[in-house]
C-alpha cells in the first residue's frame, strides 16, 4: 500500500498521519486519503509494519514486539520521505496522532528541529518538555475515556500554554475512545466529522502561515 499521498493538485502543505495502537488500519488509512483530498500531502506512518490488532491483547503484543528500530526512528524515517519525495522540503510540517499515534504526535512536536508547527492529537496525553516547541495544538478528547485521566488533561493543558504554545482543546459529547476511526466500534461519525473539519481549519491556517513566513 502506498503510504504516501498527493493532493488532487500534486503539492501542499506536509502532515504525518500516525495510526493509533490497532494498526495502518482502513479507518486510519481513509483519514489520510480525505486528508490528502483536502490539500495536503500525507505521510501514513506504519509502525506495525503492516500488521493489524483485532483486539487490545494483540495490538498491545504489537507495540511491545522486538523491533528493527525504535518507534520514534521509523516516525523521523517518515518525516525525511514526506520532506524529500512529498516536496515539502524544509517548510514547516504538521502531525496528526490519534490514541498511540497522539502520543507520538506530540513527542515530536516537542522537538524543534523537526520544524513541526501544528499538531493535532486524538484522545492522547503525555508528558514532557513543551519549551522549545515550535508547535500550535489541537486536542480532541471524547467525553467518556477509560484511557485517559482528567488531570492528565489538565497538566498537559498548564505545560502547552505555560511554553506560551497556541492551544484549542475540544470534548465531543456522547463519545468514546477511538470515536474518529470509522472502522472501530466506538466510531461516532457526527462528532468525527466535525473534528475533521475542525483539524482540516486548524492545518491549513497553520501550515499555511508558517510557510509564508
Amino acid at each position: 500500500m502506498e503510504r504516501l499521498l498527493h493532493p488532487p493538485t500534486g503539492h501542499g502543505p506536509g502532515l504525518l498521519l500516525i495510526h493509533s495502537w490497532w494498526g495502518l488500519s482502513k479507518g486510519i488509512t481513509a483519514l489520510g486519503q480525505d486528508l490528502a483530498k483536502a490539500g495536503f500531502v500525507v505521510r501514513m506512518a506504519d509502525l506495525h509494519d503492516g500488521q493489524i490488532a483485532a483486539t487490545q491483547n494483540e495490538a498491545e503484543a504489537l507495540r511491545r514486539r522486538k523491533r528493527k528500530q525504535p518507534m520514534y526512528r521509523d516516525l523521523y524515517d517518515d518525516l525525511a520521505v514526506l520532506r524529500r519525495e512529498g516536496g515539502v522540503g524544509a517548510n514547516p510540517v504538521g502531525v496528526i496522532g490519534l490514541s498511540m499515534g497522539g502520543h507520538w504526535a506530540i513527542w515530536l512536536a516537542q522537538r524543534a528541529e523537526l520544524n513541526i508547527a501544528a499538531c493535532v492529537c486524538y484522545y492522547a496525553c503525555r508528558g514532557g518538555d513543551f519549551s522549545v516547541s515550535k508547535a500550535d495544538y489541537l486536542l480532541h478528547y471524547a467525553e467518556v475515556d477509560a484511557f485517559i485521566k482528567p488531570a492528565a488533561k489538565r497538566n498537559m493543558a498548564a505545560a502547552i500554554t505555560c511554553a506560551g504554545r497556541p492551544l484549542e482543546s475540544h470534548d465531543y459529547q456522547g463519545t468514546r475512545h477511538w470515536f474518529a476511526e470509522s472502522d472501530r466500534p466506538e466510531f461516532a461519525p457526527s462528532a468525527a466529522l466535525e473534528a475533521l473539519n475542525r483539524s482540516k481549519g486548524f492545518l491549513h491556517q497553520r501550515l499555511t502561515a508558517t510557510a509564508s513566513s
